[in-house]
């Protein structure tokens, strides 16, 4: 190692390196307008009009800064973002479904691949009413929550 100490890169050399910057920190870019990508996948064995799924899902979204929808697998679509807040936007209005069909959608990490991300579960709200007065607890939400999947959290407001 101590011979090495010695040598140094030319200015040619040195300006033939290629500093490779870690996708995921956004300190690296130096602006909040990085592109963001989702996965997602229309859980259908239908037939169905891809130029319409599009049409639907970018005058659903309405962006602030633009999209692209681009065709990866059957059923399976890349989303291209230009701002945080339009990503979250989306994945806070899940779930979305077209056609009666669900779409699940998933945040894409910059260093992931489509086909790595998990798409086989959906989070969906589900109300249950007219309850008699002594099952309006969290111990039963969580209880009716367990049995149909996974309890994430409960709203106890009366809507009568």
């Amino acid at each position: 190692m101590e011979t090495w100490k010695h040598i140094r890169l030319s200015e040619e050399e040195e300006a033939k390196i290629v500093h490779i910057v870690d996708p995921e920190d956004d300190t690296s870019t130096g602006h909040d307008h990085a592109q963001q990508y989702l996965v997602c996948k229309l859980w259908t064995e239908d037939n169905f009009n891809v130029r319409a799924f599009k049409s639907t899902m970018l005058n659903l979204w309405k962006t602030r800064n633009g999209m692209e929808i681009m065709d990866l697998d059957k059923n399976l679509f890349s989303i291209r973002l230009y701002s945080t807040r339009d990503r979250d936007l989306i994945l806070k209005g899940s779930p979305w479904t077209f056609d009666k069909h669900v779409l699940i959608i998933e945040p894409l990490p910059p260093s992931s691949q489509p086909s790595e991300i998990d798409l086989h579960e959906c989070t969906f709200w589900v109300g249950v009413y007219d309850l008699p007065i002594g099952f309006r607890s969290e111990t039963v939400a969580k209880n009716l929550g367990a049995n149909i999947g996974s309890f994430m959290d409960w709203d106890n407001t009366d809507e009568a």
